[in-house]
């Protein structure tokens, strides 16, 4: 058996958060989190793949391609979720 007065809560403690509180991602939150720490990976293969591009060409395998831009588009993702991400500032 379901109980549903701990879904009702949970039902009217989303109605009184207004839309700001709704879209601003928690820093504590594991998810974004996890996606940090995917995003430092692909700094990492954006600072080597750099370099093997300056010093050998651009790759033409549409799959590399591929790839180089999804990592790119991972960048811009990042970037814009920065705007709704909260910040604390320890010293205040």
């Amino acid at each position: 058996m379901v109980n549903n007065e701990d879904d009702e809560y949970d039902d009217e403690e989303d109605e009184e958060k207004t839309f700001a509180e709704r879209i601003v991602i928690s820093s504590e939150n594991d998810a974004k989190g996890a996606f940090d720490v995917l995003i430092l990976f692909f700094v990492g293969y954006s600072c080597f793949t750099t370099l093997y591009y300056v010093a050998f060409g651009l790759p033409t395998d549409k799959y590399h391609l591929l790839w180089d831009s999804f990592v790119e588009y991972m960048f811009y993702t990042d970037f814009l979720l920065q705007f709704i991400t909260d910040f604390y500032d320890e010293e205040s």
